[in-house]
């Protein structure tokens, strides 16, 4: 978005000629902490990006998702905690 000094752009980014750039873990036009199940590792991003299959993140303002334990995986993407990781089809 179009900011005037960095306190347009939260507190994760700062003004440069008239935008925010953002921080890693932040990202939108104002700068926004990434939610659970979301991060981003690059400055300057745009978008948050969804934790993957097999991945979860329950932190907000997260740089990367953390791995399922061997054998589990997740059933959708975005997934915002540990829980959300279940054994995979022959795993107990």
């Amino acid at each position: 978005g179009r900011c005037a000094s960095a306190f347009d752009c939260s507190l994760g980014g700062v003004c440069l000629a008239g935008r925010c750039k953002c921080d890693a873990a932040f990202a939108g036009p104002n700068c926004a902490d990434c939610a659970p199940g979301f991060y981003t590792s690059q400055p300057g991003s745009t978008a948050c990006t969804p934790c993957a299959f097999g991945a979860f993140n329950s932190n907000v303002g997260a740089t990367a998702c953390t791995a399922c334990a061997s054998g589990q995986n997740t059933t959708t993407v975005a997934s915002s905690a540990a829980s959300d990781c279940v054994c995979n089809a022959g795993f107990e």
